[in-house]
């Protein structure tokens, strides 16, 4: 039975990925902040399949470190690194910890658990490891300043690995989605896939998608060693012009686009 890791997996993205692989009968290993959520999936897949669960907050060095502990000689075949928040506002009125405690969750923990896991997979010659970033990967984000920031880090990481591993037998794609139909969650620690929500209000008009097709195409393109895999026509487009058009312009559009969504002084969190 294949053995797979899902981050953040009681929402958005994750529970996605968590009911594509515990339905098909694979072995999952489910990391949440929400111990009652992971429990309720828990019961819902046992049935089917087994179901080891943690509950860790990947922002907490103590809590991470433990687990990475616990979970250095698991085999898995698949791991889906997919946790992640941010927030909106103005960085230098934010509140520093928080922005700490996003590079923490969103760069330092998906970089310790990728390396991790790696080094089971380098030596059995096999296995797959999808970074989920997002399309704030391709540029930078005004109002979102460190959100971006991270979600670049993922993007060039993923790449950078991807081609160390070339033909070691070993996987590693980035999934970077645009907007989606999501739930939005109105705190600090919203999870990466509601947060697209707040993309959405800055990259309209790409195509909003469906967070069940968006999974299924990041699995797929996993499964062909697609090295980044961006759901829709429109946001690959998006990803290729941004190429060709300088960074300043890019950015000034981005702060027009995020003045007109959300007010021009407006600091909320979403």
């Amino acid at each position: 039975m294949k053995q797979v890791l899902i981050t953040g997996a009681t929402s958005g993205f994750g529970l996605e990925f968590t009911h594509y692989y515990a339905s098909r009968g694979y072995h999952v290993h489910l990391l949440g902040r929400n111990n009652n959520k992971l429990l309720e999936l828990r019961d819902k897949y046992e049935p089917l399949t087994t179901v080891n669960l943690y509950c860790i907050d990947l922002g907490i060095d103590d809590q991470l470190n433990h687990w990475l502990n616990e979970i250095k000689d698991v085999e898995f075949d698949i791991v889906i690194n997919n946790a992640g928040f941010g927030d909106y506002g103005e960085f230098v009125d934010s509140d520093i910890s928080h922005q700490e405690y996003m590079i923490k969750t969103n760069c330092i923990a998906l970089t310790k658990i990728a390396h991790t896991t790696l080094q089971s997979m380098k030596r059995r010659n096999y296995g797959y490891l999808l970074n989920v970033g997002s399309l704030a990967g391709f540029m930078a984000g005004p109002m979102m300043s460190v959100y971006y920031a991270t979600k670049n880090y993922v993007t060039t990481f993923t790449e950078g690995l991807a081609q160390e591993l070339k033909g070691s037998g070993v996987h590693v794609s980035l999934l970077a989605p645009g907007p989606t139909r999501t739930s939005f969650n109105k705190n600090a620690n919203t999870n990466e896939s509601s947060l697209i929500s707040v993309h959405k209000k800055g990259f309209q008009p790409l195509h909003s998608g469906d967070p069940k097709e968006v999974v299924l195409q990041g699995i797929k393109g996993l499964n062909r060693n697609q090295r980044i895999i961006i759901p829709y026509f429109q946001n690959k487009l998006l990803a290729t012009l941004v190429k060709f058009v300088p960074r300043r312009l890019v950015t000034e559009a981005q702060m027009k686009i995020m003045e007109i969504r959300h007010g021009k002084r407006e600091k909320a969190h979403e």
